[in-house]
């Protein structure tokens, strides 16, 4: 392959891979191998899109965006196609099934095997296989070495794996039927791990439905025997006090204090709940702090957002002392004999939802909901008693709720940790036994450099040599 040569410094990896040849020791018949001795590198390229005749054929041509899908997985289409004169036309490859395609640029690290014959874009760096390698072992090695590819990348805003690195990759090579006991070995228990993750997945969807009932239970008074003396009343009939929040731009934000906490509306999650974990702060007045603080019992709207979120709406619990809001967002206060917890339990639902459909404005991908038009609006209130008898039940199965999904995401973490965990053991030969029978990596390897030697010194090949 063309281009700039090698890269001559050293960078070892963390288990299986390096730039350069490093002296890391390795299990019994093991050996490092540069990569190309193992593996024909290929790239990919982008057929001109001024030529639509290039497109639209028969060829898979993957991107970063279809590798994302398939990481770990075999590809075996893609979004977008081309066709034999694209691939004539531009420095796109055909490249055979099996090559482990390993995303270099923008999303580092996507690691894909291919399941037919297709090109990719540029974004990748392309192995394919000879005999002595298998390649869902290089595809696994590569997930195991995700970490490292990360540290190799170049760039702030779009980080690349330059070709000199990859030209460089060293790999830590089995004899080959350990490859195969290490693959299946390894398969066999992420297959176990998958099906966990999507137990967890299906606990989650289940989570998700149970709480939609719940607040559908809520609103329609079936948490409370029914809506028998409810009354409905146009939505300013419960607001005591409204207020827009406080402009400040992107280059006004910091990440941390000094300055007020600044609530924005990707703080307003679509459960009703407000998330603190990513606060900005801002510069503000005293004034400022005291006309737009926030407190507990607060109702917090999203005014302008993209069209499917805005509208979100939140209580104020327990916020850090000073907290303001921004101008996407607008302060509720409600009048006495309203729970805020209870309005905002009906500012969720699907009642309230279609009548801020009708009268949200809105351009192609971003809404706002006006004070008029939202004041307008209708709301069903029950008495101050069967609020807070409704609320508290809410609050305390959404506990509940939580509480499952803490435990589903602590165990989506160790899952991670484990499968981490797996491929090191994969790779530093403790996941299977080893057969002393097996022909050693280094002799193989000998074997493949003293055939090279004879070809590249015979009389044709000196004799193309000399033509050029």
């Amino acid at each position: 392959m063309s281009g700039r040569p090698a890269a001559t410094a050293l960078r070892s990896g963390d288990v299986a891979l390096s730039v350069g040849c490093p002296d890391k020791s390795l299990p019994n018949g093991w050996a490092w191998a540069a990569l190309d001795e193992v593996a024909t590198m290929a790239t990919g390229h982008t057929p001109s899109r001024r030529h639509p005749e290039y497109w639209g054929g028969s060829i898979p041509w993957m991107t970063v965006g279809d590798a994302r899908s398939s990481h770990g997985s075999v590809a075996h289409d893609t979004r977008e196609h081309i066709n034999a004169l694209g691939i004539q036309n531009s420095a796109a490859v055909l490249l055979p099934p099996e090559t482990v395609c390993l995303s270099r640029t923008g999303s580092i690290g996507y690691s894909v095997r291919l399941g037919r014959e297709m090109a990719t874009s540029q974004g990748f760096v392309n192995w394919i296989c000879g005999e002595h390698l298998l390649a869902r072992f290089l595809q696994h090695l590569f997930m195991a070495e995700n970490a490292f590819l990360h540290r190799i990348s170049e760039g702030v805003a779009h980080t690349t794996i330059y070709f000199p690195e990859a030209k460089a990759f060293h790999v830590a090579l089995p004899p080959l039927p350990e490859q195969r006991r290490i693959v299946e070995a390894l398969e066999m228990h992420l297959a176990r791990m998958d099906a966990t993750v999507t137990s967890l997945h299906r606990v989650r969807a289940h989570l998700k439905r149970y709480r939609t009932a719940i607040l559908l239970a809520a609103v329609e008074g079936r948490l409370s025997g029914g809506q028998i003396g409810w009354r409905e009343d146009a939505f300013r009939s419960v607001v005591a006090d409204s207020l827009v929040g406080l402009v400040r731009n992107a280059e006004q934000q910091t990440s941390g204090p000094p300055g007020a906490p600044y609530i924005k509306m990707n703080n307003l999650r679509i459960d009703g709940s407000l998330d603190l974990s990513d606060l900005v702060y801002v510069a503000a007045t005293r004034a400022e702090e005291d006309r737009f603080a926030v407190r507990r019992g607060d109702i917090l709207f999203n005014t302008r957002n993209s069209v499917e979120l805005v509208g979100k709406s939140a209580v104020v619990q327990c916020v850090p002392s000073e907290t303001v809001f921004n101008n996407n967002i607008m302060r509720i206060r409600v009048v006495p004999g309203v729970d805020p917890r209870f309005l905002a339990l009906q500012m969720r639902s699907k009642f309230f939802a279609s009548q801020i459909a009708r009268v949200k404005r809105a351009t192609t991908s971003v809404a706002a909901v006006y004070a008029k038009d939202l004041f307008g609006l209708r709301v069903r209130i029950p008495s101050v008693d069967v609020q807070r008898r409704i609320a508290d039940e809410v609050d305390h199965q959404e506990s509940v709720a939580r509480a499952i999904e803490d435990l589903i995401a602590a165990s989506g973490r160790r899952l991670a940790r484990v499968r981490q965990s797996l491929l090191r053991r994969a790779f530093d030969g403790h996941l299977v036994p080893q057969d002393p029978r097996d022909e050693p990596a280094s002799v193989l390897l000998d074997r493949l450099r003293s055939e090279r030697t004879t070809k590249s010194s015979s009389p044709k090949n000196n004799s193309v040599r000399s033509r050029r």
